[in-house]
């Protein structure tokens, strides 16, 4: 998208960077998967969790940047607008309530924002201090 809408300020070498990916790395170190089937277990998706964090603090992207076009950048961005456009028009023609807006989690929000959640996330998640 950011070639469709800022493409005269990307820097052209973008076509010369690798494919890189979490996947990737655990591949080419003989390491299992992330996820076995189509959808992540609850397992899958923990497990994923530090892999993940490590991997973006080493990494600035993941995916084939050389695969990257104007095109394709204007057809995501046309295709996120239509979805929105749509989730917000059902909304205000109430054939969506406001209440079935918000996540499966939204009820237990409280709990992911405990510091004693909080604390055990960084604990598990973590690999480095934060800069902040």
């Amino acid at each position: 998208m950011l070639l469709h809408l800022l493409g005269d300020h990307v820097d052209p070498g973008y076509r010369d960077l690798p494919a890189r990916s979490l996947e990737l790395d655990l591949a080419r170190e003989g390491r299992r998967p992330l996820q076995r089937g189509a959808k992540a277990t609850v397992l899958e998706i923990i497990r994923g969790l530090p892999l993940r964090a490590r991997y973006y603090e080493r990494e600035t992207y993941a995916g084939i940047p050389a695969r990257a076009s104007r095109d394709l950048g204007r057809e995501y961005l046309e295709f996120f607008a239509n979805e929105t456009a749509t989730a917000c028009s059902e909304l205000l023609a109430g054939s969506v309530a406001p209440e079935d807006c918000f996540s499966p989690l939204w009820p237990i929000r409280r709990v992911f924002l405990s510091d004693a959640v909080g604390w055990v996330f960084d604990k598990v998640v973590r690999s480095r201090p934060s800069p902040v």
